[in-house]
């Protein structure tokens, strides 16, 4: 899904990505610029802890972006079922917002969709072991894709 443009500002660092930077060798921890050593000095963390944070960070980037790219996909799915001739082309997490902004390039105009986070997550966690909630979601997505795009009735 190259040709979408992933924007994940800020950072999402969880447990396991933590994990996975405090299990790391020295080796492959960031090199830290004189400035992030000073701002390590500062808070009074060891440059090792400090370059361990941006490695998880990196993992948190990189989790957020693959999650991202998965569902401008489904969404993707969603819009040839509603017969939308368009796709996903950015898919932006801002800080301190309560959703993604999906901007959807159509024949006819650009929309932007603002997706919870909830809905997010949930499209895709959703691995399909249950039919029904699969269906549920897909029918919450496809019924925000029509409000969106002012579709009416199309199915």
């Amino acid at each position: 899904m190259s040709d979408v443009n992933i924007v994940v500002n800020g950072s999402t660092v969880s447990l396991e990505d933590w994990s996975v930077a405090k299990r790391a060798n020295t080796e492959e921890l960031p090199a830290l610029s004189e400035m992030q050593r000073e701002v390590a000095r500062k808070l009074g963390v060891s440059a090792d802890d400090y370059a361990r944070s941006l490695l998880a960070q990196q993992y948190g980037s990189h989790r957020m972006r693959a999650r991202a790219e998965e569902f401008a996909s489904r969404l993707n799915r969603v819009l040839l079922r509603k017969g939308v001739v368009g796709q996903v082309v950015k898919l932006e997490r801002r800080p301190g917002a309560l959703a993604w902004t999906a901007d959807i390039g159509t024949q006819a105009r650009a929309v932007s969709i603002q997706v919870p986070f909830e809905l997010f997550d949930d499209v895709v966690d959703d691995a399909g072991d249950n039919s029904n909630y699969t269906d549920w979601l897909q029918a919450k997505l496809s019924s925000l894709v029509q409000q969106s795009l002012n579709l009416g009735d199309v199915a």
